[in-house]
C-alpha cells in the first residue's frame, strides 16, 4: 500500500471500521481479500494482569481488563499470534498493508512467521520506538522498545 493510500481512502469517504475485540473472533467473519489496512496491537506476552479503573460519583472500582499470561510462555504466544497472522493474510487485499505492534522480545519470532505466511519479499519496514529506560540490577541501563512490523 502506498503511503498516500489512507489519505485517498479518507478523501473518498471509504468506510473505516475500528474493531476492539480478540481479532481472531472477528476475522473469521470477514470475507477473503476484503481489507486494505490492518493495525493490530495484541497483548505482548508480558506475563502480567492489566486492570481498568472505573470512576463513579461515590466510588472507584478496579477490574481486570485482560490477562497477558500464556501457559506455554513465548512458544504458546507465538502459536496464538500465528493463527491471527494467517487470518490477516487471508483478509488483506493484494495491495493491503499490515502493521503489527509488538515488543522487542517477540518481534523477531513474529517476523519469521510473517515471512513464512506472507513471503519474505512482502516485508517493508520495522518501526521501532523507545518506550522507556529500564535500570537493571547490575546497574546497566537497558532500553525498552516497542516495534511495529509493516508489510
Amino acid at each position: 500500500m502506498k503511503s498516500n493510500h489512507l489519505t485517498s481512502l479518507l478523501e473518498h469517504k471509504v468506510p473505516i471500521k475500528l474493531i476492539r475485540d480478540d481479532c481472531l473472533n472477528t476475522l473469521k467473519d470477514i470475507p477473503t481479500e476484503s481489507i486494505d489496512l490492518i493495525y493490530a496491537d495484541p497483548p505482548f506476552n508480558s506475563n502480567k494482569y492489566y486492570n481498568t479503573l472505573f470512576k463513579g460519583e461515590d466510588r472507584e472500582i478496579e477490574r481486570i481488563a485482560f490477562v497477558d499470561k500464556w501457559k506455554g510462555g513465548m512458544e504458546s504466544y507465538i502459536h496464538e499470534m500465528n493463527l491471527r497472522v494467517k487470518e490477516f493474510h487471508r483478509v488483506l487485499t493484494k495491495r493491503g498493508s499490515l502493521y503489527l505492534h509488538c515488543d522487542q522480545y517477540a518481534s523477531h519470532y513474529l517476523k519469521v512467521d510473517i515471512d513464512t505466511i506472507f513471503g519474505r519479499n512482502t516485508f517493508r519496514a520495522v518501526v521501532e520506538f523507545q518506550v522507556k529506560h529500564q535500570l537493571k540490577p547490575d546497574g546497566i541501563v537497558g532500553r525498552l522498545t516497542n516495534v511495529v512490523l509493516n508489510l
